[in-house]
């Protein structure tokens, strides 16, 4: 693992949480598995995909607290808090975890989890 692999992933994680729904379709493997912010439970497929359609769009997004993992090649595990800003200033902090696969060359998110610290 090197300094500019991790930077990568940490730009990835960033990115998906600012991108609009076509760059979460793009960047989600379609056997992904997340849990949101106050979600009763895990979504897949079809779900996952109105899940992201419907979710708030964030404008700012600041990722701290950072663990970074590489159990494997072509695996990266990221856990981190984050605090997110919507477009009315509304604040979300959150613990989360995402895992990323790398196959052919694209990563993409194959775990999302998000557990709701707090909102403002």
């Amino acid at each position: 693992m090197t300094q500019a692999e991790e930077e990568l992933m940490w730009q990835l994680e960033h990115d998906y949480w600012l991108c609009s729904m076509g760059g979460r379709r793009q960047s989600t493997d379609a056997s992904s598995i997340a849990v949101f912010g106050g979600a009763a439970h895990a979504v897949t497929g079809d779900a996952l995909e109105r899940a992201h359609a419907h979710g708030p769009e964030y404008e700012h997004v600041e990722l701290t607290q950072r663990a970074y993992a590489r159990p494997s090649v072509g695996v990266a595990v990221l856990g981190y808090t984050v605090v997110a800003r919507d477009r009315e200033n509304r604040r979300k902090k959150m613990v989360c975890t995402s895992v990323w696969l790398r196959r052919n060359g694209i990563w993409t998110h194959i775990q999302h989890q998000q557990s709701l610290q707090d909102t403002a």
